[in-house]
């Protein structure tokens, strides 16, 4: 079948290892290129392991992985998407073993509320 080629490749990497694809998949194109490229930005990154390489396992936590995301917000019309990350991520926190990827997962939201109600302490 021709047209099978041209389907989107089945979503793999840590968005499958952390049971994320129904989240992923609820993003626009441009969310998840937004996502991809924030993800990628990271030092010592393999760009290939957020959807196209199957991963066995991770030292992350989900919680951890989902706050990556949630660092350096840039524009306003983030709101929809760090909305998205939030809601997914205050639905794993429960399952979070590692108390200080709760902590950081706090704080990057303390950060973000700052950040959207333009508080003098962010530029």
């Amino acid at each position: 079948m021709i047209f099978g080629k041209f389907r989107q490749a089945k979503t793999k990497g840590l968005i499958k290892y952390f049971n994320l694809i129904d989240f992923w998949k609820s993003l626009s194109l441009e969310q998840q290129n937004y996502l991809r490229n924030k993800f990628n930005s990271g030092l010592g990154v393999n760009p290939k392991s957020l959807t196209d390489i199957d991963i066995k396992s991770s030292n992350q936590s989900k919680l951890s992985f989902l706050t990556i995301f949630l660092q350096s917000p840039k524009v306003d019309s983030d709101e929809i998407l760090y909305s998205k990350i939030i809601e997914q991520s205050e639905s794993t926190i429960s399952e979070c073993k590692k108390i200080l990827d709760i902590h950081f997962y706090l704080q990057h939201i303390i950060i973000y509320n700052l950040y959207i109600r333009k508080h003098p302490y962010i530029d």
